[in-house]
């Protein structure tokens, strides 16, 4: 009878704790996903004013080197201009990218909401397999393990 309900206790105790990651879950996630969308457009945005920059940069870098092939503009000026340009590019692709992950975090959260939802429609298990007890202290299993007659 003690196993039995120890058995219970257990199979209980596994649909609360997953009953209420998935209530966690599907609670916080449009809220995420909204959050990252709102950032995704933020740096759309930010992604439209960076590449105005590069080509601004481009097109006044392209006209350095004509001033600098006829001799009227230091080749230092031409290498700062180069340098600043680069500087421009690799910030644009810094916020493709966050674009990117956040499109990839969106995907994930709906993963996850998915994952749950199907989880908490799925059978639940008995829960032996978490629980950890011994039914016969001093048999030839140990404390970690369960012990089934």
């Amino acid at each position: 009878m003690l196993i039995v309900t120890l058995l219970f206790a257990c199979s209980l105790a596994n649909a609360q704790t997953r009953t209420a990651t998935v209530q966690s879950v599907t609670a916080s996630s449009p809220k995420l996903i909204d959050a990252t969308q709102q950032y995704k457009a933020s740096s759309r945005e930010l992604l439209r004013i960076q590449e105005g920059e590069v080509n601004q940069a481009t097109a006044e870098l392209d006209e350095l080197r004509g001033l600098v092939a006829d001799g009227l503009v230091a080749k230092a000026e031409l290498k700062t201009s180069e340098q600043t340009l680069a500087r421009l590019r690799a910030q644009l692709e810094a916020t493709k990218k966050q674009i990117a992950d956040s499109d990839n975090m969106i995907a994930e959260i709906q993963e996850e909401q998915e994952s749950a939802q199907t989880h908490l429609a799925g059978p639940v298990k008995s829960g032996i397999e978490n629980c950890r007890f011994c039914v016969f202290p001093g048999s030839s299993c140990n404390r970690n393990t369960i012990c089934c007659v």
